[in-house]
């Protein structure tokens, strides 16, 4: 396994190196004479969300930002009225260098993968929401490295990974910290600007002292909630005790001793509530978490099977209620495309159709699809034998689009016409025979096992 690991990223330092001539020269795609410009417009705003997904930004960043240049020009063009020959040489432009850092990315992950997923952590635990010019700045020293990688120069020394390590670390355990910490530094601050070291030094050096002790619990468990929670919530009921008395010294004057006492104990009992609800939820979550790590020890799949539970939600999200149904059968995604609606007794693709085909390319790409079974439905007007060729010639039809737009090789499509055997809606109206006459995709994500479940 080694080995081939380490085939592996020879061949995409090879590939990297390549394309990093085309860095500073003009990739460019192709379109064919009348291709519409809108719908590759869509098209390409699906890809680069996808690129940002995947970090792509950052890993070849000179080819992302020019994509980026030329499809905002190519956006001011089409708004502007421009010939649809010229706004489709300047799409060409930024799919092009679009299509060159997705490739180039690829060798950078390889020499990048630890530092990846250490963005990914700061990322997923809020770090630029928190500290956005500090992730901005660690992003920028990434895409410096980037930068080196797509001229083909793979020199990044131990001495800077572990410091680009060391920079996305940090921002995860401050945005834990935050995330952690946030309420009991609030008021433990306002109990300081209400003048607690005056009112109420004792109860505010406890609450303090709590608020350390937390800190370090999380910089040695940054990821064990289990040991992070107990003292978080000490820290916290701490920080409302030193606010609460700190605001009820400080404003005694004119009430009895007996009203103080009365106030102070009606808020202690809030506080000691609040413990009791805080211990009943973290021991729910507690039951849960063992309950869960029980499912995974059980089951070396899970964690495959919730990286394509993500991948499938995002597919869902490409497309709109009136392009496609998109639902799930086992490890399947059904793709139910509503707009290419053929006419009767026709197997051309409308028009109309090539803005959904579009984003249907690009969830093909999103899922790995290992295979894309292309179906084909008609209405029932006509005989059996003309119907069922006529929902094979459209499955057909769509396929071959398929290939030759590239989303999936010959050997991993097949086509399959059933006629009119599983109508969706009544044949008896207009409506519901237009609906029939339709095309289902049924792509199998890479690594799916082939079961049949509904979900």
């Amino acid at each position: 396994m080694k080995n081939t690991n380490l085939v592996r990223v020879a061949l995409l330092t090879i590939v990297a190196t390549a394309l990093s001539a085309c860095a500073t020269s003009q990739p460019k795609h192709s379109y064919a004479p009348g291709t519409d410009v809108n719908s590759e417009v869509q098209a390409m705003e699906t890809r680069f969300q996808k690129a940002v997904a995947e970090d792509v930004p950052v890993l070849s960043p000179q080819h992302f930002d020019q994509a980026k240049q030329a499809f905002a020009d190519a956006q001011k063009m089409k708004a502007n009225g421009k010939e649809s020959a010229d706004v489709l040489d300047k799409l060409g432009s930024a799919r092009g260098h679009l299509d060159a850092a997705m490739a180039t990315s690829e060798a950078s992950r390889e020499s990048a993968r630890d530092i990846v997923q250490l963005r990914h952590d700061a990322i997923a635990a809020h770090a630029p929401e928190y500290f956005e010019k500090d992730f901005r700045t660690a992003d920028s020293q990434f895409r410096s490295y980037a930068q080196r990688w797509e001229r083909g120069k793979n020199d990044m020394d131990p001495g800077e990974r572990a410091e680009l390590q060391k920079m996305y670390m940090d921002l995860e355990l401050r945005a834990i910290k935050q995330n952690e910490l946030g309420s009991a530094s609030n008021l433990i601050q306002s109990a300081r600007k209400m003048n607690a070291g005056k009112f109420t030094p004792q109860t505010l050096t406890e609450a303090e002292n709590r608020f350390t002790a937390a800190e370090r619990v999380i910089e040695a468990n940054r990821h064990n909630q289990s040991m992070i929670r107990p003292a978080v919530l000490e820290a916290t009921l701490a920080a409302r005790k030193a606010h609460d008395i700190t605001e009820i010294a400080r404003n005694s004057q004119g009430r009895s001793p007996e009203q103080i006492a009365m106030e102070i104990q009606s808020r202690s009992d809030q506080i000691e509530k609040q413990r009791n609800e805080i211990a009943r939820d973290a021991s729910k979550i507690n039951a849960r978490d063992s309950a869960i790590a029980v499912l995974a020890s059980n089951n070396e799949s899970l964690s495959a099977r919730k990286r394509l539970d993500r991948s499938l939600e995002r597919a869902r999200m490409v497309f709109t209620k009136d392009e496609a149904q998109v639902y799930r059968q086992g490890d399947r995604l059904i793709i139910r495309l509503k707009q290419i609606q053929f006419p009767s007794g026709r197997s051309e693709l409308p028009q109309a159709s090539f803005a959904t085909l579009s984003k249907t390319k690009e969830v093909i790409a999103l899922l790995g699809a290992e295979a894309v079974k292309v179906e084909g439905h008609t209405d029932s007007v006509g005989g059996k034998a003309q119907n069922q060729k006529l929902s094979q010639d459209r499955a057909e039809a769509v396929a071959q689009y398929l290939v030759a737009e590239s989303a999936v090789s010959q050997d991993q499509v097949e086509s399959m016409g059933f006629g009119y055997e599983r109508p969706l809606s009544t044949n008896k109206t207009k409506q519901g025979r237009a609906q029939n006459r339709r095309v289902d995709l049924v792509i199998t994500p890479t690594g799916a096992q082939n079961t049949s479940t509904a979900e």
